[in-house]
């Protein structure tokens, strides 16, 4: 879900809140509830803004509705034509693909990996944790490198860039922290 389907989901919740509040309220006998909607009713700009409110929450309804049944991953793929046809590879995939192959370099620890689309190739970028005994200019160069690589012949899509962020130095793997000896 995107930032701006979150926002709008959280003024909905929100506005949900406020309404079923009141309703509760005026439900178990508080009058003051009942009393602040007739008065907004009584006046032609509070049906007005009732109107216009409610149409919004209407909107709201559809567009949540239309986001349960859209698929996860959508667009999110690239495709290329093969000698039989079009090829989609989702990112997900390119994804689990750069975490295992930077996990196979020795002196990676943890690696979190995004891929973007960028029209006909991706770009990718990985964050990790690293060895202390190795050379951190050397393994990312070599990381960069090796992805790039993979990419191309596994997937068969050019790879605009690799970035790299070293998140940490450790010498304890993902695994082993868990475990008490």
């Amino acid at each position: 879900m995107e930032i701006g389907d979150r926002v709008l989901l959280a003024v909905f919740a929100g506005g949900l809140v406020v309404h079923f509040g009141m309703t509760f309220l005026s439900m178990v006998g508080w009058a003051v509830p009942g009393k602040i909607i007739a008065s907004i009713e009584k006046s032609p700009e509070g049906r007005t803004a009732i109107s216009v409110v409610a149409f919004a929450f209407l909107l709201l309804s559809v567009r949540f509705f239309i986001l349960t049944f859209r698929r996860k991953y959508g667009s999110k793929a690239v495709a290329h034509q093969g000698p039989l046809g079009e090829v989609r590879v989702y990112l997900g995939a390119i994804e689990n693909l750069v975490k295992r192959v930077c996990r196979q370099v020795p002196g990676v620890r943890e690696v979190k990996a995004h891929i973007s689309n960028v029209g006909d190739s991706v770009s990718v970028f990985v964050r990790c944790s690293v060895s202390p005994d190795v050379s951190i200019p050397d393994l990312t160069r070599d990381l960069q490198k090796t992805v790039q690589t993979y990419v191309k012949n596994v997937v068969g899509v050019e790879v605009n860039e690799v970035k790299m962020v070293v998140e940490n130095i450790t010498t304890e793997s993902k695994k082993s922290r868990g475990s008490a000896v």
